[in-house]
């Protein structure tokens, strides 16, 4: 079953994650892909680096 931005909020532990319906979905497949390398653990525990690199990449444009 797909990763849903819902899911994404809930693993992350805030709705308040900057970008656009595009970039957002950006954000999901990405956090997708992470827990299939990781698992879901792995994202809540590493949530703050995570959102931290999520801000950069929209800053630079990514």
């Amino acid at each position: 079953m797909p990763l849903t931005l819902e899911d994404v909020y809930e693993l992350l532990g805030t709705k308040d994650i900057p970008g656009d319906d595009h970039e957002l979905k950006v954000l999901t497949n990405w956090t997708e892909d992470l827990i299939k390398r990781n698992g879901t653990n792995w994202i809540k525990e590493h949530r703050d680096l995570l959102l931290n690199q999520w801000e950069w990449c929209l800053e630079m444009g990514v």
